[in-house]
């Protein structure tokens, strides 16, 4: 059986069953996030990873310029093999435009330490002055 609900029905019905939450999640979305400065095109790509399909086995990694917002590659995939996959894609596309950004950041998730090494070591061979990780891959929290 399949029951189809209007969306401004399902929102009120939240709003009068959790009347707080709603008031909190439109405070949040409303918050003003920091400015996010870039020097220029290609300086920085920011990886993430849509996890509400992973419990059905789908995992998504996208990847993007942060100067452009244009989106550099998507993985879509249903493997238990995702951080070789995510790094393939990686090298794909830096063999593909014969660079690699100046700096990568991603999240703190388990399938990217393979992108930050493999970042890591192009960038120590463009700049040989980059003795850390740190110096080139960024983790941090997603916005």
């Amino acid at each position: 059986m399949r029951l189809l609900v209007r969306k401004d029905s399902l929102f009120a019905m939240l709003h009068v069953l959790n009347p707080t939450r709603i008031t909190l999640r439109r405070r949040k979305m409303q918050a003003k996030k920091g400015e996010y400065i870039v020097p220029g095109l290609d300086w920085i790509w920011l990886i993430d990873g849509y996890d509400k399909l992973s419990p059905f086995g789908i995992e998504i990694y996208a990847c993007i310029d942060a100067y452009s917002r244009n989106i550099i590659w998507i993985y879509v995939g249903i493997s238990n093999r995702t951080s070789y996959l995510v790094l393939q894609q990686y090298l794909i596309t830096c063999a593909r435009l014969g660079y690699c950004p100046m700096f990568f950041r991603a999240d703190r998730g388990s399938k990217l330490p393979l992108i930050a090494k493999a970042h890591f070591a192009f960038s120590q061979l463009a700049d040989p002055s980059i003795v850390r990780v740190e110096d080139c891959f960024i983790s941090g929290k997603s916005t």
